[in-house]
């Protein structure tokens, strides 16, 4: 890798943990309001940055293969989670944890963030709707495995259908098909506000990071993290030959596949009791372990 190459590398991977790094001192420093920043980016800025993306997207017809490949992927990771869970004698609060944590990668604050510095607008759009695609899997499925024998799950689809970022994707993708022209007093609003989600949404997760404070059970956190840094690129690699996505869409998903985990299942970790000290564990350490692995990834894909 020549002196130019590390160079490009680094202008891409480094402003993201330099913003990662802002939202983690102001948690520490000011402790921040994590809750209302969380609310105003997923009820104002996130609907209004998915709204644009599938308004002004030109991969509408490619959506049902994306979403049939990250429901084969996601199979695919929880089986081989549960196996190697059983193989390791993982009890059932550990096994749930690592199934939380290994299925769902960070899509939206780091994903998407690496991926328009990588490729800018035309592989945003393709980051925004895996990213979509997942977080409706993520506050379902992901929602169902923590709350199994716990209660709760019978709120899950209720949940679902008052996010707005799925209201705001439909009423995008309509826009779109139906070619309906939006007046600029309209779209323009829409517009700034979606300028402002990626840097809050990066903010957030350096923010989130600040309030991990203890983890545990170090073959858990080691299985977690290869499972989701090194697993999961693989087997989207041995996918993608079987759908029909172009060079620039199939760079994007095998990108996205390779992201640390989700800062939600560390939520619902806690919330239901699935070893959170290991699932925060996993998140803040994949998360470290991926500025080297994203890196490595992006030299590939270059």
């Amino acid at each position: 890798m020549g002196y130019e190459e590390v160079v490009d590398i680094l202008s891409i991977v480094l402003p993201i943990f330099i913003i990662f790094a802002c939202g983690f001192f102001l948690k520490k420093k000011f402790n921040g309001d994590i809750r209302t920043l969380s609310n105003i980016s997923f009820n104002c800025l996130l609907p209004a940055l998915v709204f644009k993306n599938f308004y002004s997207s030109t991969i509408s017809g490619d959506i049902g293969w994306l979403v049939l490949f990250e429901v084969v992927l996601l199979l695919a990771i929880i089986v081989i989670s549960i196996i190697l869970a059983r193989c390791f004698r993982f009890n059932k609060e550990r096994e749930t944890g690592l199934l939380l944590v290994a299925s769902f990668p960070n899509a939206g604050n780091y994903g998407s963030s690496i991926i328009l510095l990588a490729y800018g607008q035309e592989g945003f759009q393709w980051a925004i709707a895996f990213f979509v695609i997942q977080s409706m899997m993520m506050n379902s499925l992901g929602v169902l495995f923590a709350a199994q024998d716990k209660g709760g799950i019978g709120d899950t689809l209720k949940k679902l259908l008052k996010m707005p970022v799925l209201y705001a994707g439909l009423l995008g993708f309509l826009c779109q098909s139906l070619t309906i022209e939006l007046h600029p007093i309209v779209y323009h609003p829409i517009e700034m506000l979606s300028q402002a989600m990626i840097p809050m949404l990066m903010l957030l997760l350096g923010m989130q990071l600040a309030t991990i404070k203890r983890f545990s059970f170090a073959k858990g956190i080691a299985l977690g993290v290869t499972i989701r840094l090194v697993l999961s690129p693989v087997l989207a690699f041995l996918l993608l030959p079987f759908f029909s996505f172009d060079e620039m869409a199939s760079n994007v998903i095998l990108l996205q596949a390779a992201m640390p985990a989700a800062i939600v299942p560390v939520l619902l970790a806690n919330q239901y009791g699935r070893e959170p000290e290991m699932v925060a564990g996993i998140t803040l350490f994949s998360t470290i372990v991926s500025a080297g692995t994203i890196s490595f990834l992006l030299w590939l894909l270059h």
